[in-house]
């Protein structure tokens, strides 16, 4: 998910159990949806974390193909 944040829309996803990885240029904002994503795992019983990138949407640090949807809520 392209724009993360504090994770409000990545949440509803991993509760979903949808494998997804959250990217954000913002450390404070990754960090916020990395707390709320531990409140989350804690309260299921699950182990691990999501992963959650820092970089920029416009340079993406994955291969072309990785993925076979990506979302950027709010035109991002």
């Amino acid at each position: 998910m392209l724009g993360t944040g504090t994770g409000r829309i990545l949440l509803p996803l991993l509760k979903a159990d949808v494998p997804v990885i959250g990217v954000d240029r913002s450390a404070p904002m990754l960090a916020r949806a990395a707390t709320r994503v531990r409140r989350v795992h804690r309260q299921r019983g699950h182990r691990g974390g999501l992963p959650l990138v820092q970089g920029d949407m416009r340079h993406l640090p994955f291969a072309d193909g990785s993925f076979a949807t990506v979302l950027a809520p709010y035109g991002v």
